[in-house]
C-alpha cells in the first residue's frame, strides 16, 4: 500500500523531473539561437535621454561590436564619442581652417552594418578633401529609428555649437513614422531581450519594429496615429531645420533616398522653404544618370550589390555611390562653398 509520504516523494521526483527538462531544453535552445540571433546591442548602444522627445540617445564613450538586429550582419566596430557620436572626439570651437558638414539622419546615416569610415558621411570627407583652401571635415550626425523631429532635436542639442557650415540630411521612408520609443531598460521584458537570445528572436518575430517601439504601436506603416499627418510632421521638422540653417549660417542640403510619389510630393514642399531636395534613385545610385547637370558617378552592374543582402541598408559600394551624389550635388547648389575648379578632392 502506497502511504502519503511516498505519493508526496512520487509528486515531487516527477515535478523536478519536469523542471530538469524544461531547463535543460530551455538551455540547449538558448545556447542554439546564440549562434543564429545577433548578439543584443541595445543597452551598448543606447543611453536614457533626458529629453522626452529624443527617448534615447547614443551612450558616450560606447566600443561595442555590432551584428545587427533583426538580421544577424558581419560585425561592425561601433565606437561612441564622448559628446554621444559615432564619431572621433571634435575640436570645438571649429578651427578656421575647417569646413564642417553634418550628416543627419537615421541608420542609413549612422552606417548601419558598415565601418565608420566607410558611411556616405565619412567616404563625402575623403571625396571632397579641401575646399577654398580649407580642409573638409565631416560629422556624423546619424541615430538608428530616429524620425526627423527627433533628428533636428538632435541637431539642436549636438550640433549648433560645432560651427557647421553645411547640413546634409538624409531621407528614406522610415521618415515618415511617429519618434521611435525604447522601452525602459529597468523591465523585465528589455532585460530579457538584451541576455537571453532566445527570448529576442522570439520578441523580434512578434514586433516587426524591432527593440524599439513606436507611439500607437505595431507596425504602422508610416501613420502617425489615427488623425496624424507624417506628411506635414515631416515639413514640420525641416522648416525647423531652414529656420536654423538661416539662424546659424548653415546651407542645407536635403537627399531623398528611393524617391517615390509621396516622396516627391514632401520634397517639392520641403523645396518651397528654400532647401534643395536631390533624390538618390536607383537609377543615380547605379551611375546611370548624375544629379542634374553634373555626370554621373561610377556605373554598378548589379541593383542588389547597393545593399546589404536580407537587411536593406547601403552597402560599403552603396554608400560609397550616395557620398558620390552628394557631393556632386553640393558642388552644383552649393557652389560658392564648394567650388568646382582649383578643389583638390581626397582619396576616391
Amino acid at each position: 500500500m502506497v502511504t502519503r509520504v511516498q505519493r508526496r516523494t512520487s509528486i515531487w521526483r516527477a515535478a523536478l523531473l519536469v523542471l530538469g527538462s524544461l531547463v535543460v531544453t530551455f538551455t540547449v535552445l538558448e545556447i542554439a539561437f546564440r549562434f543564429v540571433v545577433p548578439r543584443a546591442s541595445e543597452t551598448d548602444m543606447y543611453v536614457r535621454s533626458d529629453d522626452e522627445l529624443l527617448n534615447v540617445e547614443l551612450r558616450p564613450g560606447a566600443d561595442f561590436e555590432f551584428e545587427g538586429v533583426a538580421v544577424t550582419l558581419p560585425a561592425t566596430r561601433v565606437i561612441i564619442s564622448s559628446r554621444g557620436l559615432r564619431e572621433r572626439e571634435l575640436v570645438v570651437p571649429k578651427p578656421s581652417d575647417v569646413l564642417r558638414i553634418g550628416c543627419l539622419g537615421d541608420s542609413f546615416t549612422f552606417g548601419w552594418g558598415v565601418e565608420v569610415d566607410e558611411a556616405w558621411c565619412r567616404q563625402l570627407e575623403g571625396r571632397l578633401g579641401r575646399v577654398g583652401g580649407r580642409r573638409v571635415e565631416t560629422v556624423n550626425l546619424g541615430v538608428p529609428g530616429y524620425n526627423p523631429s527627433q533628428q533636428i532635436r538632435f541637431l539642436q542639442k549636438k550640433g549648433l555649437d560645432l560651427g557647421l557650415d553645411v547640413v546634409v540630411t538624409f531621407f528614406d521612408a522610415t521618415d515618415y513614422d511617429p519618434p521611435i520609443r525604447h522601452p525602459d531598460p529597468s523591465d523585465l521584458g528589455p532585460w530579457l531581450v538584451d541576455h537571453s537570445a532566445l527570448f529576442r528572436w522570439i520578441f523580434l518575430r512578434t514586433n516587426r519594429q524591432g527593440i524599439g517601439d513606436e507611439d500607437g504601436g505595431g507596425d504602422n506603416e508610416g501613420e502617425s496615429g489615427p488623425e496624424g499627418d507624417p506628411e506635414s510632421d515631416v515639413v514640420a521638422a525641416y522648416t525647423l531645420l531652414a529656420e536654423l540653417g538661416q539662424r546659424h549660417g548653415f546651407d542645407v542640403l536635403t537627399t531623398m533616398f528611393m524617391p517615390e510619389e509621396r516622396d516627391r510630393r514632401v520634397g517639392a514642399r520641403i523645396e518651397a522653404l528654400g532647401l534643395p531636395v536631390v533624390g538618390l534613385s536607383t537609377g543615380v545610385l547605379l551611375g546611370q544618370r548624375g544629379v542634374h547637370d553634373a555626370p554621373p558617378c561610377d556605373a554598378v552592374a548589379d541593383e542588389q550589390a547597393l545593399f546589404i543582402p536580407v537587411d536593406g541598408h547601403l552597402s560599403v559600394l552603396g554608400n560609397r555611390q550616395a557620398a558620390c551624389v552628394i557631393e556632386s550635388a553640393l558642388r552644383q547648389i552649393h557652389h560658392p562653398r564648394f567650388p568646382s575648379e582649383g578643389a583638390t578632392a581626397g582619396p576616391r
